[in-house]
Order: structure tokens, then C-alpha cells, then sequence
């Protein structure tokens, strides 16, 4: 039987900071916790960008907040941080 968390909308706050090694999980949400965070971010003036990856959430939702990534989702990872790096680096310039 499929338990009714596995629905949830799922969110999961990463940070990378070259200096501290590995990215670390350090917020995580489901539902409507989950909802609230998404918001507050999107009302922030700088919040932090927020990337849709139902899969990569999933698996990193089942790690401790301040928990290093695990080496099976370093590729996964990497290109997420790729991708923002470069977001980033687009509205830099504007």
C-alpha cells in the first residue's frame, strides 16, 4: 500500500560553498511546509533559486539536515549546481 507522505510536495534547501566541501542539505519540507518555503522564497528580494527536480528531492529528502551529499548523487547534484551557477551568472549581467 502506497503511504500518503510519498504524495507530498517535497522541498529540500542545499548549500554549496566551495570552502566546505561537499553540498549539504540544510532545510527540508513536505506539504504544506513545503508550500510556505517555495512562497517565502519566491517573495524574497534575493531568495535563493528554486529548481524542480521531483527525483533529486525525493532522494535527498531521506537525509539528515546537515548531511553531506552521498556520492550517488554527486552527478545529479552537479549538474543542478551547473545549471544555477550559470542562472546566475545570466542575471549578473543584466
Amino acid at each position: 500500500m502506497k503511504s500518503p507522505d510519498n504524495d507530498l510536495k517535497k522541498v529540500v534547501g542545499l548549500r554549496y560553498k566551495k570552502d566546505e566541501g561537499l553540498p549539504r542539505v540544510i532545510l527540508k519540507g513536505a506539504g504544506h511546509f513545503a508550500e510556505d518555503i517555495i512562497d517565502k522564497g519566491h517573495n524574497l528580494k534575493k531568495g535563493p533559486l528554486i529548481i524542480q527536480n521531483e527525483l533529486l528531492a525525493k532522494q535527498l529528502y531521506k537525509m539528515s539536515i546537515d548531511t553531506e551529499i552521498r556520492p550517488e548523487l554527486f552527478e545529479l547534484v552537479a549538474t543542478v549546481l551547473t545549471h544555477l551557477y550559470t542562472i546566475e551568472e545570466t542575471y549578473k549581467g543584466t
